[in-house]
């Protein structure tokens, strides 16, 4: 099964349009200027890693973006907590 179908043939996008693009558009604006480099392989032939050589700017700009995901994170985390039930 693909990751982002679920066992109903139901995408992701489909189930969550919004969530779907929004992920895109934050990926697009973290790849933006990067310069990709040679790739190496593993033994079996999957790709094992990929050079990336950021622009000299890179943390300066991401930094906004790296703050507001990490504000989004610590809200799921305390809902996630919230929603536990301990004994």
């Amino acid at each position: 099964m693909n990751r982002l179908h679920s066992p109903s043939g139901a995408s992701h996008f489909d189930r969550h349009p919004p969530h779907f693009v929004s992920g895109v558009y934050k990926a697009i604006g973290a790849y933006k200027g990067l310069a990709f480099g040679p790739v190496s392989l593993k033994p079996d032939g999957k790709m094992d890693r990929m050079e990336t050589v950021p622009p000299a700017n890179y943390d300066e700009q991401q930094l906004p973006r790296v703050r507001r995901q990490l504000e989004k994170a610590a809200i799921h985390l305390a809902q996630l907590l919230n929603s536990v039930r301990f004994k």
